[in-house]
């Protein structure tokens, strides 16, 4: 598969499940040595990521930490999950099993809606960023996002 934001269903009650080739190794990839991200990642000392699909109503998914850029209310996040038998292949899944307010409680999508998304690395360390997974290690050419309606009934 090619790399990019993939819906693989819609749900009625649970927005989308995605799937984004290759998002791990260019997210992990970024923070090494030749990445984009690595002079924040040395300075910040990060020792782990995680991932959030986040989505906005016809919104424009901003590039980083869009819970701390924009008011809680405009994005919705669901947890994502790195797929692999052993361990990681290198793409993430995003379950649909509903979507929260950054920072509140679970939210169900309006129905017939339609929202962009984007996955997002979450990485830690002594100084946390959030930023959009760029496709691409040394500069990212474009970033994992795309859209999707919500069912309508």
């Amino acid at each position: 598969m090619d790399a990019g934001y993939t819906v693989l269903k819609v749900t009625k009650d649970d927005g989308a499940y995605i799937y984004a080739s290759g998002a791990y190794d260019d997210a992990t990839g970024a923070t090494g040595a030749g990445g984009h991200l690595y002079p924040r990642a040395f300075a910040s000392g990060w020792t782990d990521v995680r991932f959030v699909n986040i989505v906005g109503a016809g919104l424009s998914m901003p590039v980083d930490n869009p819970e701390i850029t924009y008011p809680t209310t405009l994005y919705k996040s669901t947890g994502t999950v790195i797929q692999g038998v052993s361990g990681p292949t290198g793409d993430i899944r995003g379950e649909g099993t509903g979507y929260v307010g950054i920072g509140s409680a679970p939210y169900t999508l309006p129905r017939n809606t339609t929202y962009s998304g984007a996955i997002y690395a979450i990485y830690e360390g002594t100084h946390n960023y959030t930023g959009k997974v760029g496709i691409g290690i040394s500069s990212p050419s474009s970033y994992y996002e795309g859209g999707f309606t919500t069912k309508d009934h």
